[in-house]
């Protein structure tokens, strides 16, 4: 794909492609990604860590009453672009997320609403 071929991005979306581009080649040079991938986790989890912590990224399209950066697809899609990029071997969602929501039965109360778990509820 060209550059021509992909829409241009907002100056936001450029300052979190040029941040999160940066602090990756800063963190993830070929040499510690080789050193992180031959770990028993496979990836770095102080840098999903730093990641989640300083960027948000575990909660990027989550709307901010929910806890997360309430950012849109194209962010998401910048990120995933930026970690593609690096080659960055760790998991995308913080681990604890997926399994305090999804596992979650859906009762009564988050049918009502008064779950604050989804934001529609469920």
């Amino acid at each position: 794909m060209t550059s021509s071929d992909t829409l241009p991005l907002s100056e936001g979306q450029q300052a979190l492609q040029d941040t999160l581009r940066g602090f990756l080649a800063g963190q993830l040079p070929p040499a510690t990604l080789r050193a992180a991938l031959e770990t028993r986790a496979g990836y770095s989890p102080e840098l999903h860590a730093r990641l989640a912590r300083e960027f948000g990224l575990a909660g990027v399209t989550i709307p901010r009453e929910f806890g997360g950066r309430g950012l849109g697809q194209v962010e998401a899609s910048v990120v995933h672009s930026e970690l593609g990029r690096a080659l960055y071997p760790g998991p995308f969602l913080a681990p604890r997320w997926p399994a305090a929501c999804c596992s979650r039965p859906v009762t009564a109360r988050c049918r009502s609403g008064g779950c604050r778990c989804w934001p529609t509820g469920r």
